[in-house]
C-alpha cells in the first residue's frame, strides 16, 4: 500500500480535492496536511468520502514553520509520495519551503510554469521592491525545482507547453480537472448565461460584456445571466451597479455580493446552458496567466464555454469551445444560439461528451501508472 501526503496551508482547497480524489485508490491511502478552513471546504466537496482520509491540520496558534516541521516528521517516517499544492508568491513566506526537506518523493502543483521553469531576472529600476521581489524568487526556485522528482500541471496545454518550450526534463504529471457528477439541471423555457469568476479588471472588461447583453435582452425574452464571482475593490462594486440598473430595466440578471459557498456555486453552473470568459487585454501566456478556472468548471459540471482567442484550448475540450476575438463577434455567437436551439443541445451535447476525459477511473489509472513509473 502507497503512502500519498498533500499539503496545502494557503487557500487552493479545490486543487486539493481533485488531488485527493484521484490518489485515493484501493492501493494507496491519503493524508492531507493543511488547515482548518480548508478542512471545512473539503468535508462539504468530499461528503461522506471523507472518512476515506487521513487529515493532519494545523493548529490557529501554531506557526506554518512548526506545523511544517510536523508534516517533515510524519513524512520521513512513512510518506512515499508528497504533493505540494501552493508554494505562495509572497517571498517573505519562502524561508519555510526552503527548509523544507522531508525525505521523500515530492510533487510540486506549478499554478505559473515559466516562474518556475524559466524564471526571469527583472531590471526595473523604476520599481526596486517589485524588483528585488522577483529576482530574489527566480534565484530561489532554480534552488528549488531539481528538489522534486515531478512537476504536476492543471491545464493540458500547459503540459505540451514544458514539453515544447522549456528544458525541464523530469516527469509532468497532469491531474487538474474531474468530473464526478454530470448531471445538469437546465430549464428547458429558457438560456441561462455564465459569466465566470472574480469581478476585477485585470480578469476583463465587464462593462463591454454587459453591454452585449443589455442588447440581448433587448432582442430575446427568455434568457437570463448570472455573474458567479464576487466583486474586487471599487471596479467590482461598479459593476454590480450595473447589474442592478440592467435588473430595474426588467432584465433577469444575477450575481453575488461576497463569497460564494460551493453549493451555491455548484448549482448556478448545473443551471447554465454556456459559461463565458471576459475579454481580457492582459497578455495570456502558459506561463504568467491562464484563466484555468472556466476549463476546471467546464469539465467538472458539463459546460460549453466561450473565450477570447488569446487563451490556449485543450484538444480534449475543443468540441465544446467557441472563442471570439471582440464584442461584436460575441454577441453574434450568443444571438446565434439562443436562435438555434437544435445547435444549442448539439454545443451542451459535446460538453458532456468531453467530460467523460475527465472521470475518476480513468484519472485514476493514469495517476497508477505515473507513479509506477517514477518506481515510488
Amino acid at each position: 500500500m502507497k503512502e500519498i501526503g498533500i499539503l496545502e496551508i494557503f487557500h487552493h482547497w479545490d486543487c486539493v480535492y481533485i488531488i485527493s480524489r484521484i490518489c485515493k485508490t484501493n492501493k494507496t491511502n491519503v493524508t492531507i496536511f493543511t488547515t482548518s478552513h480548508i478542512y471545512s471546504q473539503l468535508k462539504i466537496a468530499l461528503g461522506k468520502n471523507i472518512s476515506e482520509y487521513n487529515f493532519i491540520i494545523k493548529k490557529e496558534n501554531e506557526t506554518k514553520k512548526s506545523f511544517l516541521k510536523k508534516v517533515k516528521k510524519i513524512c520521513n517516517e512513512k510518506v512515499d509520495l508528497l504533493f505540494i499544492i501552493t508554494i505562495p508568491h509572497d517571498v517573505r513566506q519562502w524561508s519555510q519551503f526552503l527548509t523544507f526537506k522531508p525525505k521523500t518523493n515530492i510533487v510540486l502543483f506549478i499554478h505559473e510554469i515559466e516562474n518556475w521553469i524559466k524564471p526571469k531576472i527583472l531590471f526595473d529600476f523604476k520599481n526596486i521592491p517589485k524588483t528585488i521581489n522577483n529576482n530574489l524568487k527566480a534565484i530561489l526556485r532554480k534552488i528549488m525545482l531539481p528538489r522534486f522528482i515531478a512537476i504536476n500541471v492543471m491545464y493540458p496545454p500547459m503540459m505540451d507547453y514544458v514539453k515544447n518550450n522549456t528544458n525541464y526534463s523530469k516527469k509532468v504529471f497532469n491531474m487538474g480537472f474531474l468530473c464526478e457528477n454530470p448531471a445538469k439541471k437546465i430549464d428547458p423555457k429558457k438560456i441561462s448565461f455564465l459569466i465566470h469568476g472574480r469581478i476585477k479588471e485585470e480578469r476583463g472588461d465587464y462593462n463591454l460584456l454587459l453591454d452585449v447583453f443589455e442588447k440581448l435582452f433587448e432582442k430575446h425574452e427568455n434568457i437570463s445571466l448570472t455573474l458567479l464571482g464576487y466583486p474586487v475593490g471599487d471596479y467590482g462594486k461598479k459593476i454590480i451597479e450595473k447589474c442592478k440598473k440592467l435588473r430595474k430595466k426588467g432584465y433577469n440578471i444575477n450575481w453575488f455580493e461576497s463569497f460564494i459557498d460551493l453549493k451555491e456555486w455548484e448549482e448556478s453552473f448545473r443551471k447554465s446552458n454556456i459559461a463565458i470568459c471576459p475579454l481580457s487585454t492582459k497578455i495570456i501566456t502558459m506561463g504568467q496567466y491562464i484563466n484555468s478556472g472556466i476549463f476546471y468548471d467546464a469539465c467538472r459540471y458539463p459546460t460549453p464555454i466561450i473565450i477570447p482567442k488569446t487563451m490556449p484550448i485543450s484538444k480534449k475540450i475543443i468540441s465544446s469551445t467557441k472563442t471570439y476575438s471582440d464584442m461584436n463577434e460575441l454577441f453574434y455567437i450568443l444571438d446565434y444560439y439562443i436562435k438555434h436551439k437544435k445547435e444549442l443541445q448539439e454545443f451542451q451535447k459535446k460538453a458532456l461528451e468531453n467530460s467523460t476525459k475527465f472521470f475518476l477511473e480513468k484519472l485514476r489509472n493514469e495517476f497508477l501508472n505515473n507513479i509506477k513509473e517514477l518506481n515510488i
